[in-house]
C-alpha cells in the first residue's frame, strides 16, 4: 500500500490512501471501453485487453481486492421519470460488438454481478458508504455526489467527497440535471449558477428547491402532466428530478462480491491499449 495523504480541500492526489484497501470498481465502464478498442478484433484480444486494464488498475493503485458492479438490464428511474423518458436520448445508439461478451467475461472471471432493477452506480454507492474500507473506481461524475474515495482509472488519481460537499453536489446536480441520461433539471441552469445558488450544506436541499419555484414559474407549461397548483407542480417536478440524480445507497451489498488477487498476476503495467482511455461521454451503461 502507497503512503497515507492528507486531504486538502477537493485537490485530486495520486497516492492510494492507506485507509483504502478494496476497490468497488464501475464494471459498465471497464466493458465499454476495452470493448470499444476491440471493435475489430477477435474475442481472445478483448479478454486480454479486460485482463490488462484489470491487471493494470490493482497494479497502480496497490490494491488487490475487488468488486466488480454490473448495472442490470432494467431500473427503477424508468418508472421515475414522467417529465422526459429516462435516458431516451440513448435510443438506437450503436454500441461496440463485444460490450456484452466484456460483461459476461467479467462476471466469469472476476465475480462480477448485478442488483435487480439498479445500476452500477447504485451498487457502487451502496458498497463505499457500507464498507469505509472500500473505494469507488471509475469515471463516473455523478457518482463523486457519495461521501467517499473515488479513483479515476483514467486521469490515475484519487478524489475524496466528504459530507459537506456530497449535499453540495447533489443538490447542485438536481438543478443543472443531467444531459446525457435526458434528465432535464431547471432550464438555462448550468454549473455556475447552481453552484451560485447551492452553497450552504446545511440548507442545500431549501436552496435547490427554492431556485425551482424561482425558475419554474417563469416555465410551469412544461409541468402539464403534474396535477394541482403551481406549487405543487413544481414540488412534484423537484422531487422527481431529485429522484432520478440520487444514487441509492442503502442496498444492502455483501462483503462476497469482493474477490482479493494474486499480488503475483503481474510485476509492473502491462504496454498497450489497457488505459490512457479518454473521458468522452458515451453509454456506458
Amino acid at each position: 500500500m502507497t503512503d497515507s495523504i492528507e486531504v486538502v480541500g477537493n485537490a485530486p492526489v495520486t497516492k492510494t490512501p492507506d485507509i483504502i484497501t478494496a476497490l468497488v470498481v464501475d464494471a459498465d465502464i471497464v466493458a465499454y471501453r476495452c470493448s470499444a478498442t476491440c471493435q475489430e478484433s477477435d474475442i481472445d484480444t478483448l479478454h486480454n485487453t479486460l485482463d490488462g486494464f484489470i491487471n493494470n488498475m490493482m497494479i497502480r493503485t496497490g490494491i488487490r481486492t475487488l468488486m466488480m458492479c454490473i448495472s442490470d438490464s432494467t431500473n427503477f428511474r424508468y418508472q421515475i421519470a414522467k417529465t422526459k423518458p429516462y435516458k431516451g436520448n440513448r435510443v438506437g445508439v450503436e454500441r461496440p460488438k463485444y460490450l456484452i461478451p466484456a460483461k459476461e467475461y467479467i462476471v466469469d472471471n472476476y465475480n462480477g454481478f448485478s442488483i435487480d432493477n439498479m445500476e452500477a452506480d447504485d451498487v457502487i454507492a451502496s458498497a463505499i458508504t457500507k464498507f469505509p474500507y472500500s473505494a469507488h473506481a471509475g469515471v463516473d461524475k455523478d457518482i463523486r455526489q457519495v461521501v467517499g474515495w473515488h479513483y479515476n482509472f483514467v486521469k490515475l488519481h484519487w478524489e475524496y467527497t466528504s459530507p459537506e460537499e456530497s449535499k453540495l453536489m447533489l443538490n447542485r446536480q438536481v438543478c443543472m440535471g443531467d444531459s446525457q441520461d435526458n434528465i432535464p433539471g431547471l432550464p438555462r441552469i448550468g454549473k455556475v449558477k447552481a453552484a451560485k445558488a447551492v452553497t450552504d450544506p446545511d440548507t442545500a436541499h431549501l436552496q435547490a428547491l427554492e431556485l425551482y419555484l424561482d425558475v419554474m414559474f417563469d416555465h410551469i407549461e412544461l409541468l402539464d402532466h403534474f396535477s394541482g397548483s403551481e406549487d405543487e407542480k413544481i414540488a412534484q417536478y423537484f422531487v422527481e428530478q431529485t429522484a432520478l440524480v440520487s444514487m441509492m445507497c442503502d442496498l444492502d451489498i455483501q462483503d462476497k462480491y469482493f474477490k482479493t488477487y494474486s499480488p503475483d498476476l503481474l510485476v509492473t503495467p502491462q504496454e498497450g491499449d489497457f488505459d490512457g482511455f479518454d473521458e468522452t461521454e458515451v453509454d456506458y451503461k
